[in-house]
């Protein structure tokens, strides 16, 4: 073989090495999302494929004055972090404001050069465009005169465009990551704010069980339910669902509950309760929400709860074998209409349980979309302990694994057969 044969082969060899590594070099910039360990690979690779010395690649700061070193190799007079100034600082400074590439086969021939490495003979410097707008700049030097051959520079710029290309999806993931870790904190503590909110104990009364229990779906929601201690044998119970989902729902039924319980500290009447929190949220509320909500009071003197319903469920009552629902005449949704709040009577007998609960419990569905509905809830409740959480377990239990549809939330008062607290 004569020796610009062999000299031809290695040319061949060596371009094909090239080809080889961009391709991989590539394929990272298409596989990953980790934009730091992707640059520091990147400048690796595009050392050792085009056989120069120092390699580095440099971003615009926000402000667009500055060019700052986010992945480097090689070199050893500027680092990590170091940053440029736009049209002031070497040829990586002037190809940021003309955004052309520029090529110095002899840098001691170039006006723009900065010397930072007496080794450096020549050097590229190639724009990095990302949709028409000018991000960063890549840089390249060898310590051979004229060290990058046409070929060479033809795959650098079109490796270039990978790179911008690379960055941007990079950004692009990091500020979605970023948005959804905020939004996640948030509702982690709005979730706190929320459960601190529910009551950390269940009222004690003389031969009653009074409990509730609150299965979320998300982070936050709108169920919730209270209980406001009036006298030593009366408390009030509330159980509310604030129409909507999310953060919007947890905010309002906040403020709901501090406007309920300022109502209930007048010492009024069920439905004078209701009538008050439907006077201020028709005022304060935001167009399209409401509120459906029972207040009842629980007299452990006289064995009675009384109630007004604002356009919420109707709730269960047991005696013994027997359960039915008790309706009132009038009440429609907090919020929206002015209205009238009739009020409902339970003689609690020996035995006699009440619950309430919220859509989530009746409305949610097994695998086949049959809802679990008022026969199953009568059921659970007729069982001969019933307790709030082995409600809404019963619940759980019927979806069979398929997630609820809403949040599901069950206050249950029961008096006892032998008259004894439990």
């Amino acid at each position: 073989m004569t020796g610009r044969a062999s000299s031809t082969v290695l040319e061949l060899e060596q371009r094909l090495r090239q080809l080889t590594l961009l391709q991989e070099a590539v394929r990272k910039v298409n596989s990953t999302l980790d934009l730091d360990q992707l640059l520091s690979e990147i400048v690796v690779d595009l050392a050792e494929a085009f056989g120069c010395n120092r390699t580095c690649l440099l971003l615009l700061n926000e402000a667009g004055s500055e060019l700052e070193i986010i992945a480097i190799h090689g070199f050893d007079t500027v680092q990590k972090g170091d940053r440029f100034k736009r049209g002031k600082e070497g040829m990586v400074g002037h190809v940021s404001v003309t955004g052309e590439p520029m090529y110095a086969p002899d840098v001691r021939c170039n006006q723009f050069y900065f010397n930072c490495e007496p080794s450096t003979l020549s050097e590229v410097a190639i724009p990095l465009y990302c949709k028409q707008r000018l991000i960063g700049v890549m840089d390249a030097q060898s310590p051979q005169l004229a060290g990058f051959s046409p070929e060479q520079l033809q795959l650098l710029t079109a490796f270039a465009d990978s790179i911008a290309s690379a960055i941007e999806n990079a950004r692009l993931f990091r500020a979605e990551r970023l948005q959804k870790e905020r939004i996640l904190n948030e509702q982690d503590e709005a979730r706190m704010i929320q459960s601190a909110l529910l009551p950390l104990s269940h009222p004690s009364l003389p031969g009653y069980k009074i409990e509730g229990n609150c299965v979320q779906v998300r982070a936050v929601g709108g169920d919730w339910y209270d209980y406001v201690p009036i006298d030593d044998h009366r408390v009030g119970i509330v159980l509310g669902d604030v129409c909507g989902k999310g953060m919007a729902a947890a905010l309002l039924m906040s403020a709901t509950r501090s406007i309920v319980r300022r109502n209930i500290a007048g010492g009024c009447s069920p439905s004078d309760v209701l009538r008050g929190v439907n006077a201020s949220l028709r005022a304060d509320f935001p167009p399209g929400r409401f509120v459906t909500l029972i207040y009842a009071v629980l007299d452990a003197g006289r064995h009675t709860v009384t109630f007004a319903n604002a356009g919420h469920l109707p709730p269960v009552v047991r005696r013994g074998a027997d359960c039915s629902c008790v309706s009132t005449d009038s009440g429609l949704p907090l919020g929206i209409f002015d209205s009238d709040f009739s009020e409902s009577q339970v003689q609690m007998d020996r035995g006699c349980s009440i619950v309430f609960y919220t859509d989530g419990i009746v409305e949610t569905t097994d695998a086949a979309g049959n809802e679990y509905g008022l026969s199953r809830l009568s059921r659970a409740l007729a069982m001969d302990s019933p307790s709030a959480r082995g409600l809404t377990d019963d619940v759980i239990h019927y979806s069979r694994g398929q997630s609820l549809a809403d949040d599901a939330t069950v206050v249950l008062i029961h008096r006892s057969a032998d008259g004894v607290s439990r």
